[in-house]
Formats: structure tokens, sequence, C-alpha cells
């Protein structure tokens, strides 16, 4: 799907029953009512084979369209080119469709769009990204009060663990509490309330995934700390996964260079389907892994889990390792390609203060910021976005503090972050330089991550 212009998403209604069932498949289909016995005549669903029926006779008819994903009902067409082209293709798909008896759902159905929801993810033209209503129901979780609670909300997060860097990181305060045994959740401490507000804001920001492009090597950077592993996948820079798992205890005694390697391993392997088959540089600040040195049977054992791969290590220094330090943070991305209401993406879940406009405005008002800008040519830059001139601090988008006040009304309203320290919490995941409680009403300004 990389460099698509057009998107068409078809759902087909009760797609199943499209499906003829022979006679001795019908004799093992029956269900016995009060008044008779009945037989299917059609593919029913909750039969343990039906999904792999269903998909092989859908990649069957639409085999000879090499511009279209199936999956189960959800038939994706994607074109580059003109719009007159993609309807074209749209006419043949809806022909091969006619002809099979095929009948799609209107209310599933994405026609000819720059970007299309599909199962939970939004594909633009950019990459892929969550879909914002189903990331509301994250952020307006409440806080669980049972171990059943807990588990539903880390399984909503848990979905997007693709998108999410650091992830058992972030959720490990919870894990340790999630035992079937601690059925109201003895032991919530301030260190979860901290980590319940990080990880909304976090899925507030909305991380931009790039499509894959198969003809350019693929990069993966380890990152390791003392109980988590973690690792990016990524294209010029730009990332296409996230892998993040936690480490058992015998993990934990793993040397520094064991677990940079198993970081690596994992991630490969977990993104398999997408690695296989290409040129893959695996980058580490560890040299010793660019080297052959096999000194015991576990790293032999890794490294040839990995000799299916077409790989190359390649040894970065920490201070040039630039992507490494990306990975130790939480993902951002390039403002000269991405608008700020991309970046956060908080604005299009429910109307967040901040425009281009509105940042133009304030910044033109604040004389100190025009008086920085002239005194420190070096840190406060102006800079294009998106044919608006905006004030930077270094890389980040200088806010004035009169932009303060509407922030917090946000955050208080829209993220259920019930009084002044919890608030001021959130919001120091996104701004700089830190808002403590005391100097709330006196801090002069804030910056952006762009």
């Amino acid at each position: 799907m990389n460099g698509f212009t057009f998107a068409t998403c078809l759902d087909l209604n009760r797609g199943y029953y499209h499906f003829v069932l022979d006679k001795q498949s019908q004799k093992l289909c029956g269900i016995i009512l009060p008044w008779g016995r009945y037989a299917y005549r059609c593919m029913p669903q909750g039969l343990m084979p039906a999904s792999d029926i269903f998909q092989s006779k859908l990649v069957e008819i639409f085999g000879s369209f090499e511009d279209v994903i199936v999956y189960i009902d959800n038939i994706i067409l994607f074109t580059k080119g003109t719009f007159q082209h993609h309807i074209n293709r749209l006419h043949a798909l809806l022909k091969v469709l006619r002809s099979n008896n095929l009948h799609i759902h209107v209310e599933g159905t994405f026609l000819a769009s720059p970007k299309v929801d599909y199962f939970g993810y939004t594909l633009t033209t950019e990459g892929i990204r969550s879909q914002i209503k189903k990331i509301l129901p994250i952020l307006r979780f409440f806080k669980p009060e049972t171990v059943k609670q807990l588990r539903g909300f880390l399984g909503l997060i848990n979905y997007y663990k693709k998108i999410v860097n650091h992830r058992s990181h972030i959720l490990e305060p919870f894990t340790r509490i999630s035992s079937s045994k601690n059925k109201f959740l003895k032991g919530w401490t301030t260190e979860q309330d901290q980590a319940f507000s990080q990880i909304k804001s976090l899925m507030a920001r909305q991380v931009l995934l790039h499509y894959p492009d198969f003809s350019k090597p693929f990069a993966i950077y380890s990152d390791a700390s003392a109980y988590q592993l973690g690792g990016v996948i990524t294209q010029d820079d730009f990332p296409i996964a996230f892998y993040s798992c936690k480490l058992n205890s015998a993990q934990r005694n793993y040397t520094t260079m064991e677990k940079e390697l198993l970081s690596i391993v994992e991630t490969a392997i977990h993104h398999r389907g997408i690695l296989f088959g290409f040129n893959i540089r695996f980058h580490s600040n560890h040299k010793n892994l660019s080297f052959e040195n096999f000194k015991s049977e576990r790293v032999l054992r890794w490294r040839l889990l990995l000799e299916e791969f077409d790989y190359e290590f390649q040894y970065t220094p920490g201070k040039d390792n630039v992507v490494a330090d990306m990975i130790s943070r939480y993902p951002t991305f390039n403002v000269n390609q991405h608008s700020i209401e991309e970046l956060t993406t908080i604005d299009e879940v429910n109307n967040f203060p901040l425009d281009f406009s509105t940042i133009l405005k304030h910044q033109a008002d604040d004389k100190q910021m025009q008086k920085n800008l002239r005194n420190n040519p070096l840190l406060y830059k102006i800079k294009f976005v998106n044919g608006t001139k905006l004030v930077f601090h270094k890389n980040k988008v200088f806010l004035p503090a009169r932009l303060l006040q509407p922030i917090v009304t946000w955050y208080h309203e829209n993220l259920n972050h019930h009084g002044v320290l919890r608030t001021l919490n959130t919001i120091n995941m996104h701004f700089l330089p830190i808002v403590s409680n005391s100097s709330f009403s006196s801090t002069s300004h804030l910056v952006l991550p762009a």
C-alpha cells in the first residue's frame, strides 16, 4: 500500500451465507428445534474451518487483482494514480462481486478516499495510525477498581502494541498487581496513577507508522533496560513497527550484550512476516555483536535463529546513534512533513485548543518571545509548517504562557484527570519545561514536542 493515492474499503454483508454447502456437509450442520430438525444449506458461522474456507474462497475470486487485499469479509482496493483510474478499478471489482452474488454492507464501506478505517486502524496515504473513535474509550476509561476492569483496559492498550513504544515499560506497574488473587486491586499507588495517565497521553498522541518499502533495506534498533526489551523497525529513520516485552526473572540476569541481542532476535521473529526474505541491518552500540564471537550456547542459539534472515550487524556508537535516541523516548514526527494536528491528533479527538492560527497569533503578541528571537537566533528560529511561519525553540514549537490555561482546561474536561496535580502530571508528559503546581501561575512559556 506504500504510495497509494485512493483506497476503497468494502465490508461484505453476511459473507459466510454466500457459499452453499454440499449434501454431505449439510448433514453435519444440522440443528434440532422444538418443531423439528433442520440443516444449513449455506455455510453457517461458528464452524471451526469456516473462516479458513471463506478466506480461501475470496482469495480465489479476487486473486487476479494485484491492487486488492482481502481479509475475511473486508476488501480493500488501493490504487496509485488519478481518481478516474481508481473508479475504473472499482468498477471492475464490483462486477466481480456481482458475478459471484456477493453483497456489500453499506455502513462499513469507504469509497475512493485518501484514508480508510480498517480493523481499528486508519490507513492514510502517509502511513498507519490508530483509529480515533477506538482511542476515545481508552482516553475516557475510568480508574479500574477490580482486576477484571484492569485487564480490560490492558486489552485495549495491547491491541495497539505495534504502535506504542516502550509499552511493557509503562504497563509494568499494572502487571505487578493484575494477579487474579488481587481481586480488588490492592497495592494501587501513585505509581499506577502516573502510569495510567502516561499511557492515556501516549495513546492520544497518535503515532504514525509508515508503510514498508520492500525495495529498501530494513533497520532494527534495539533498546534494553533492566526489566524490559524493545525494538523499532525503521526505513529512512521513519518507524515501521515497534516491539516491546517484559523480561522474566531469569532474563533479568543476562548481560547487557545478551539483552541487546535478545531484543533484536525477539523483534525480528515477532515481525517475521515483514522482514523475511529482505535485507536487514541490525544497529547496536555494542561492538561485540558485530563480531562472530559465540562465547555461550545461549548467544550461539540466538544467532542461529537469525540465520533465516538476510542480515548484517552494524556497530553504531551511542553518540552517533540518532535513532536509538529516538526509541528511548516517545516517538515523534517530522514537523516539516506533518501538521501539528497530526503530531498530537488530540485536537481531532475533541477540539484541542491548538491550531496554526492560534499559535501564530499568540506568538506575535508575546514580546518576550520576540525579544528571544532577536537575541538568541541559534535557539529561536522561524520555520514554515504547512505555509505558516512559527517560532521554534530548537526543534520544538514555542508556546506562549497564555495558551496554558485552555490546555489545562481541555485536559481536565476530556481526559478525566480530576484535580490539579493529576492534570499537571499529564501535561508534563507533553510540554516542556516541566510545569509544577507551585509554578503554575508564574510559568512564562511552554514547549510542545514537535
